[in-house]
């Protein structure tokens, strides 16, 4: 089926002959695709009324269609074109999640309070029976095996053709203006490639984190976004070359920001980090490092020029990537 998907979500529309020269492949990937069209299981295709939050109905649900294997194929009321959705990671859709109970779902607005269109995006409100205002202030939003949450940002939502129904549908549910688009779009219309999980819109949200890699982000805020690339180990034992530290120590986590709470850093801002879940297995692979391994629930250590343990700062007075972080702080 074409069309596009990144981490977290994907959408795509029905367009047999899209890239397609000759009218013998138009006909014969046609042909194929309209097999799999019929094949798809009907739970898949369902039309929502809304995006607002404040007015969905149980008619809005799509919980169970979204967890099938087929993708889901929404439709919104008099909006052109219709999209495909998908429960879709890195790693591939996750079997393991099951519908429990009256658990039921919902795709809506999410705008975190204080924020602009800049920064919100569409996701998946779960809860339990119908989609009350109350019942939706104690539900959970649809989340990945890691625990971020599965959702399509405002600048995917903006920059690539194939959510042009979402906006179309956000516009017409007031949650959108044309001025919206065009200010989100103007700022990531050159970034062809969106990773939700890695794209930061504010200091203390959570973003995964492998232990024996360089951080790799986007930070994003004022209307603006800016790449940040850091190496997590700041010095190493003098046995040990730079070439090999992706090999020191190993681990999935999920990590957050914070102001550095260190009293060398009241006059001069730093941040620093906190591991907040482990994901696999913390081990030192090169036993001669002599740096702590990370602890979850404390800030992440490395060690400084004397061999000492210390906590993993990054200073926004003298660091090159101090611009990108500033973008989450003031």
């Amino acid at each position: 089926m074409p069309g596009l998907h990144s981490a977290g979500a994907g959408v795509g529309y029905f367009n047999p002959s899209r890239g397609l020269k000759t009218a013998e492949n138009r006909g014969n990937l046609a042909q194929r695709e309209w097999d799999w069209w019929n094949d798809m299981d009907s739970s898949s295709f369902i039309r929502i009324s809304t995006l607002d939050p404040l007015k969905l109905t149980p008619a809005d649900e799509v919980l169970p269609r979204f967890t099938n294997s087929a993708p889901l194929h929404v439709f919104f009321d008099k909006i052109y074109p219709d999209v495909y959705l998908y429960y879709r990671h890195p790693g591939g859709r996750f079997p393991w999640w099951k519908v429990e109970g009256k658990t039921k779902g919902f795709l809506y607005y999410h705008c975190p309070p204080g924020y602009s269109p800049f920064s919100s995006s569409i996701r998946m409100r779960l809860v339990d029976g119908l989609p009350t205002p109350t019942a939706f202030r104690r539900g959970r939003d649809l989340s990945f095996e890691n625990g971020l949450p599965w959702q399509l940002m405002a600048s995917q939502i903006a920059v690539y053709d194939i959510y042009e129904g979402v906006r179309k549908k956000l516009v017409a549910d007031g949650l959108w203006t044309a001025e919206d688009h065009k200010y989100v779009f103007e700022a990531w219309k050159n970034r062809r490639i969106l990773f939700p999980d890695r794209t930061l819109f504010s200091l203390d949200q959570e973003f995964p984190l492998t232990l024996n890699s360089y951080l790799n982000l986007t930070m994003a805020g004022k209307g603006e976004h800016r790449n940040f690339r850091h190496r997590l180990l700041s010095t190493l034992d003098k046995e040990v070359n730079w070439a090999f530290s992706g090999l020191i120590r190993s681990g999935e986590t999920i990590a957050r920001f914070e102001r550095s709470p260190l009293p060398k850093h009241a006059s001069s801002p730093a941040v620093c980090i906190r591991i907040l879940r482990a994901l696999s297995p913390i081990e030192r692979l090169i036993e001669t490092y002599p740096g702590p391994l990370p602890t979850v629930g404390e800030l992440l250590q490395t060690t400084n020029r004397s061999g000492h343990a210390c906590a993993w700062t990054f200073s926004l007075t003298n660091s090159p990537n101090s611009k990108a972080l500033e973008l989450l702080m003031y």
